[in-house]
Formats: structure tokens, sequence, C-alpha cells
């Protein structure tokens, strides 16, 4: 909770130095291509979070990844405050800010099938007009659902797939067993 509370901060000020100078996008951009690298590479955040590695070393190599002089100063702020391990958290809440800030709401559809372009034009739209702001939409296939659309605008969730409906069929059927409380 506490690491919440710090990144917040923390992204919000970045937000607001990055906003003054006009790079907004381009601290968003940097930070987000370096947060997914620093995810994704096990051997980078070792040598990032190690104690024994001069901080020189490390913004050496973080000047090899990062471009823009904002979210490198801004690394490496977090490396000599010992809150590197905190990127991730920090550029979530980022993008959450530049997304308040900029009318923008984070929708994903999940579904069995990879569905049609023009199905996908045609919720933004619909979503737009309910939301009243501008839809980021990400498709997510996954065959687990087995069938139906799983909608995610912001921290709404809409469930109309077939596994969630089996799901609830079998526990509505558990629930009404004998001996278990249910219908007699």
């Amino acid at each position: 909770m506490l690491d919440l509370v710090i990144a917040r901060r923390y992204a919000r000020a970045l937000y607001k130095l990055s906003y003054a100078q006009g790079e907004v996008a381009r601290v968003l951009a940097s930070l987000g291509d370096f947060a997914k690298i620093f995810a994704e590479r096990e051997d980078l955040r070792r040598v990032l979070t190690h104690p024994a590695v001069a901080t020189e070393d490390k913004i050496n190599l973080i000047k090899k990844i990062v471009e823009g002089q904002i979210a490198l100063d801004f690394l490496r702020f977090l490396l000599e405050k010992g809150r590197f391990s905190l990127l991730p958290l920090i550029y979530d809440e980022f993008l959450r800010v530049y997304r308040d800030d900029a009318g923008i709401v984070a929708a994903e559809i999940t579904s069995a099938l990879p569905l049609a372009d023009d199905l996908k034009k045609r919720l933004v739209a619909l979503l737009g007009r309910l939301t009243g702001k501008r839809v980021e939409l990400g498709a997510v296939v996954d065959d687990g659902v087995i069938g139906g659309l799983r909608l995610r605008v912001g921290d709404h969730v809409v469930d109309g797939t077939l596994a969630a409906r089996l799901k609830d069929m079998g526990e509505t059927l558990a629930g009404a067993a004998p001996g278990t409380g249910g219908a007699p």
C-alpha cells in the first residue's frame, strides 16, 4: 500500500513536470518502453536494483535504452532514492493520470476468437458515446472464455462469456444440491 502511495506521488510529479515542458507524449512513450523492458528482462532488473553496481554504471546502461532527458533524469532520481523497483507502479499511475487528463478511457474486450475490425470500431464508437470519452480498446483472445465476450471499461466488467455462465450455473446447481442448505 505504501509503495502505491509513493508511486502515485512520483507519477503525478513527473506528469506535472513533463506537461509543463510539453513533453508528456515523449515521456509516456519513453517510460512505457523502458518499463516494459524492465518487466521482461530479469537480468536488467537485477543489475539496476543491485546495491553493488555503481549508480553511474546503471545510468550508462539506462542511457542506451531511454530517450529523452526528462525520463532519464527521472530514472536517475529513482536510482538515487532506492525506488527503482517501483517503476512499473509509477508507469501505470503516470498512464492513468495522462488518460484522465486527456479524457481517455481504457477498455479491453476478451473473446474466444479474434474480433473483426468493423466490430471493434463500432464498439469503440458506442463506448465513446456512453462514456463521453475517447476510448483506447485492447483486444484479447482467450479460448478459455469458450464463447461470448467480456468487456472491461475502467473498473467496470461486463462478463457475457460462456465460461462465466457455466460457472454461475454450476454454483447455482451446487447450492441447490440436497444437504447443502439449498432448496429441498
